[in-house]
């Protein structure tokens, strides 16, 4: 994750180097992403919608509980 791709929207070297990090994390997830696409359309092609709702449920749950729990810490902390 070089500075090519952040340096086409700033000029700030600082900011750039700062995209590292999180640049190399996705880049690293692209190949779990591709497996998660690949079964999704074996699921989606085999017609089992009820299992892909059910795992999307499931994983969506605790995602959406510890996206609650920051939220309302930033609206508290905006609050003060």
């Amino acid at each position: 994750a070089g500075p090519a791709l952040p340096g086409l929207f700033t000029d700030d070297a600082a900011l750039v180097e700062s995209t590292r990090g999180p640049l190399r994390l996705v880049a690293a997830l692209q190949p779990l992403n591709a497996a998660v696409f690949v079964g999704d359309g074996v699921l989606q092609g085999a017609a089992d919608f009820d299992y892909l709702a059910t795992a999307m449920a499931a994983s969506a749950a605790p995602a959406l509980l510890l996206l609650s729990r920051v939220g309302s810490g930033v609206e508290t902390s905006l609050a003060a």
